[in-house]
């Protein structure tokens, strides 16, 4: 029988898909800005623009120590896909602003989450629309990761031996439900593709690259290992994930090398893994269209 803990960091990461990226372009193929809409996955430090609070591990190190060597705010060891998305059209990283993320589902059970769905991913759209309307004509629309093959999820949540992918580890309810998720969302963006045919939507694809991250680690220089956090402290299993000693705080600590873990601190990935999920979308590998398009 599956056991649950609610509440810390409930469904934070499950649903975080209330995001996209907007792309002006100075000339065909190229751009002039990148706009960022999103949560924790893509956020620059908007929770530092005003000194560092107390509580906030992810602006403590070891947090950006693999690219900028001090913490940004930014969840991860380094770079974040925006940052290569944006270094790789010659423009300067994103500076963080002061929005603020809130957690969606947090408490919530996968029933009621569900129920949710719908109205999730009609506000994804929603807001699509409204970028349109302001005149936006290349769009990357993010879809959710396996949530499943994450360590805090895995180490929150106890299901029977047959919840469990044979060859992930992975919580297979979980990862249906960001599956569904997913299927939904793409659905949402061919009606939006129908009704505007002149303005480019791509679908940014997180979930294929953090199973074949698992899969077939040695593919992008990763151990071949359960899902475990470089940074982080024992707990349940062998996730190197405790609640209580999260990456950042006391009883913590990275694993030597972040470049051979796509997870970093069990809720959000490497600069590594960032970097693979970039160039695939870029390039075509995970995105239903190339950000990039041949001349």
């Amino acid at each position: 029988m599956a056991r649950a803990r609610r509440g810390g960091v409930g469904w934070r990461a499950v649903l975080a898909a209330a995001l996209w990226l907007l792309l002006v372009a100075a000339e065909a193929g190229k751009y002039n800005a990148v706009f960022n809409f999103g949560d924790s996955l893509v956020d620059a430090g908007n929770l530092v623009t005003e000194g560092i609070p107390d509580y906030l591990a992810t602006a403590r190190p070891p947090y950006g120590q693999s690219y900028f060597r001090h913490p940004t705010g930014r969840c991860s060891d380094g770079r974040l896909v925006i940052d290569f998305i944006a270094q790789e059209f010659g423009l300067p990283l994103l500076p963080p602003s002061k929005a603020k993320n809130a957690p969606l589902f947090a408490g919530k059970d996968l029933r009621e989450a569900y129920n949710l769905m719908p109205h999730v991913v009609q506000g994804i759209s929603d807001g699509v629309e409204q970028l349109i309307a302001e005149g936006a004509k290349d769009l990357i629309v993010p879809g959710v990761m396996p949530s499943g093959c994450f360590p805090v999820y895995l180490s929150m949540y106890v299901d029977a031996k047959e919840g469990y992918g044979q060859r992930s580890g992975c919580l297979k309810r979980f990862n249906t439900f960001s599956w569904v998720h997913n299927a939904m969302l793409k659905g949402a963006l061919e009606k939006l593709r129908a009704k505007h045919p002149g303005v480019r939507i791509v679908y940014g694809d997180y979930f294929t690259p953090v199973i074949q991250f698992l899969l077939q680690p040695e593919k992008f220089g990763f151990h071949k290992q359960p899902p475990r956090a470089c940074c982080g402290a024992a707990g349940k299993g062998p996730y190197n994930f405790n609640l209580t000693a999260k990456c950042g705080e006391p009883g913590a600590t990275a694993c030597a090398d972040p470049k051979t873990h796509w997870s970093w601190d069990g809720i959000h990935l490497t600069e590594a893994a960032y970097g693979h999920i970039a160039k695939g979308w870029l390039h075509g590998e995970f995105a239903d269209q190339p950000i990039i398009q041949s001349s």
